[in-house]
């Protein structure tokens, strides 16, 4: 008697370690498909934020050049500012199409979609590093057209476009830094999520 209890102990030990497997299992899965799902939500955020700065640059493109030519700014700023924003639009465009990439490969294969947010990465600070000597440029160049290009017999209007200038592009750049921050942490902190998927 005491030995077919025994057995039965054990045989329901067994059931209930099989059970526990189960629910853990189930518990793992459901865990991986909650941070699949964090990950899809961060990257279609940046997608979105990408599709709408593209629009923006879009518009800015014809905007900026006519409105250059017309307040009396040289031809040569108005054309260098179109080609610097087309630049930034080709780059947005890359950038929007490798995040739609990585959407999809979160569903599918872990260590490529990994491979792919390092090269996002990667190119998103080599790009920052090489758009702010640029701009910086871009705005001596464009203030220094302010005082020694567009007429100075209208004060008013130099210290308007002056001052307006300059809010802008504090504004401006205070965002676009900013921007560049979020996404830097958003991308580490998917690249980390992505790790602890390939540890589980």
């Amino acid at each position: 008697m005491e030995k077919y209890i025994t057995s039965f102990e054990l045989e329901e030990m067994k059931q209930q370690i099989c059970l526990l497997k189960e629910k853990l299992e189930k518990q793992t899965i459901i865990n991986d498909n909650m941070i699949r799902q964090a990950m899809q939500q961060k990257v279609s955020k940046m997608h979105k934020d990408a599709i709408i700065m593209i629009i923006v640059a879009t518009i800015g493109i014809p905007y900026c050049f006519f409105f250059f030519t017309l307040v009396g700014f040289s031809y040569w700023l108005a054309t260098g500012t179109v080609l610097f924003l087309l630049a930034c639009l080709v780059k947005l465009n890359r950038n929007k199409k490798k995040l739609a990439h990585i959407q999809t490969l979160l569903n599918e294969n872990l260590v490529e979609c990994g491979k792919s947010v390092l090269l996002l990465k990667k190119e998103t600070l080599q790009s920052f590093k090489i758009m702010m000597p640029i701009l910086a440029f871009w705005v001596i160049w464009f203030f220094a057209e302010i005082f020694f290009v567009l007429p100075q017999d209208d004060n008013d209007f130099i210290i308007s476009i002056t001052c307006g200038s300059l809010v802008g592009l504090l504004t401006g750049l205070s965002l676009g830094i900013s921007k560049h921050k979020k996404d830097m942490k958003t991308i580490k902190d998917i690249l980390l999520q992505i790790k602890d998927l390939e540890n589980n």
